[in-house]
């Protein structure tokens, strides 16, 4: 008697599937399946759960990186002097004073 090289139970020479684990004895030969392991459609479910998962997490930060829409400049809203790199010009207006400030008589030392 021959052994299973997955789960050592004892086999007919003449299996070509381990009737405990279902492993394929012989190379080549299909593994029966017996619902131990996973099915097609729970892998595709799996895959699909999947995929929306990292969707949901990539998207966001990708449309963060994305620049926003590009908004035309403004058209002032009054004209500057031609060739002036100034927004606004403050007048400047000198303070004249009236009146001549009194100077004090320096004192004599008698």
């Amino acid at each position: 008697m021959n052994s299973c090289p997955a789960c050592s139970q004892p086999v007919a020479p003449n299996e070509l599937t381990c009737p405990k684990c279902g492993i394929s004895l012989h190379p080549g030969a299909a593994a029966s399946g017996d619902g131990k392991g996973l099915s097609v459609v729970v892998i595709v479910v799996m895959g699909i759960v999947g995929l929306i998962f990292v969707l949901g997490f990539l998207l966001p930060f990708i449309w963060f990186l994305l620049p926003g829409p590009v908004m035309p400049p403004r058209a002032p809203s009054f004209s500057y002097p031609a060739g002036s790199t100034v927004m606004y010009e403050e007048e400047m207006i000198e303070e004249i004073p009236e009146e001549e400030p009194v100077k004090a008589a320096p004192e004599t030392a008698d």
